[in-house]
């Protein structure tokens, strides 16, 4: 039930009646089934699922740097690792395009685990210049967490913005995926989930933010 209520305050449609064990059927299956075979820890045969030799192996094996993962219709994996970062202390947030469903979502589930599970003391998000209306709603409603945490907006001085990535204090992913429900929840994307931020990414991404120029609301 524990992340069962942290993934629906992150905006995951989850069912709470009758849940009884820690996963559902909904996330053993849309993100913990994908996961297990996206990492080659078990494999499907006649609708059953059996472990690889790799998975039987895993105790003896070095801890791996990274993961390749992917989100695909149903299979938000990369909106879930995204979420999993802004647990931590700090987080920077880099993406040309976030939409207002996306960010409100964001702003619910932290909010709701302040004191609870998340860490978040401090946001960063660089973004392209917002024209459209609904991004506009989505900085605001970001912005809205200084009541909360220290959160901060700048505009990218590279234009156009095309890098997507999710910095925090211990992991990372840079991906293909915007910050918008279509590319989260229906796109074909793919991600590279760091367990451990590199120091040349983190640097990367420091710099990015000194360049950048203070977004204000109008």
């Amino acid at each position: 039930m524990y992340w069962t209520k942290i993934m629906t305050n992150f905006g995951f449609k989850i069912k709470q009646t009758g849940v009884r064990k820690p996963y559902n059927k909904f996330v053993t299956r849309a993100l913990l089934i994908p996961l297990a075979e996206e990492l080659g820890l078990i494999e499907k045969t006649d609708n059953k699922i059996k472990l690889t030799q790799q998975a039987k192996e895993l105790p003896y094996l070095k801890k791996k740097e990274y993961d390749v993962i992917r989100t695909r219709p149903k299979d938000p994996l990369i909106y879930a690792a995204v979420c999993s970062i802004l647990l931590e202390e700090e987080a920077t947030v880099i993406t040309p395009w976030i939409d207002h469903t996306t960010a409100q979502n964001l702003t619910k589930g932290i909010t709701t685990g302040l004191n609870k599970y998340t860490k978040l003391k401090h946001l960063k998000i660089i973004t392209r210049e917002p024209r459209r209306k609904d991004m506009k709603k989505a900085l605001k409603t970001l912005l809205s967490l200084k009541d909360y945490i220290e959160v901060e907006a700048k505009v990218a001085q590279h234009r156009p913005l095309h890098a997507k990535t999710t910095i925090g204090t211990n992991t990372a992913i840079i991906t293909s995926a915007n910050l918008i429900h279509t590319s989260l929840w229906r796109n074909f994307e793919l991600g590279i989930l760091f367990h451990q931020t590199p120091p040349q990414l983190k640097q990367l991404t420091e710099e990015e933010w000194n360049l950048a120029q203070p977004y204000t609301l109008n």
